[in-house]
């Protein structure tokens, strides 16, 4: 029973890194106090995308919409993803398995909450965006 019970907290032990590092770094952006659209391209070296998130790593930031552009011409758009605050992510977008690989760029509308006069005052910062991105 003893040894059972130390190959669970074994499995569990080194199990949990390889789901926690599944999200990767592909770009950040500053966000100012306008609405405003910013696009990222994928290079080919990063074609094999499954899914996509923002996260904001400062700032308060209203996310308006992603829109995923593919190679044929069509495009996935998600709207109304809702206010995110230091730290926390939106829902991740799927990409569908048969465009993966034509997936070339993502553009992404939003405005940071607050205005110049607060940011001075030091009461909100300018925002600070990161798109996550998990492979196939």
């Amino acid at each position: 029973m003893r040894s059972l019970l130390l190959l669970f907290t074994l499995i569990l032990t080194f199990s949990q890194p390889a789901f926690a590092k599944d999200w990767e770094h592909l770009a950040e952006r500053r966000v100012t106090y306008r609405e405003d659209t910013d696009r990222v391209n994928i290079n080919r070296h990063n074609r094999d995308i499954r899914q996509v998130r923002l996260k904001s790593k400062q700032g308060i930031i209203n996310m308006e919409s992603i829109t995923l552009h593919f190679r044929d011409g069509s495009q996935i758009v998600t709207d109304d993803l809702g206010i995110l605050l230091k730290g926390k992510t939106s829902r991740a977008i799927s990409v569908p398995l048969h465009q993966a690989r034509n997936l070339r760029q993502i553009t992404f509308k939003y405005k940071s909450v607050g205005n110049k006069k607060t940011d001075l005052a030091g009461m909100t910062k300018r925002g600070i965006v990161e798109i996550q991105t998990k492979r196939r």
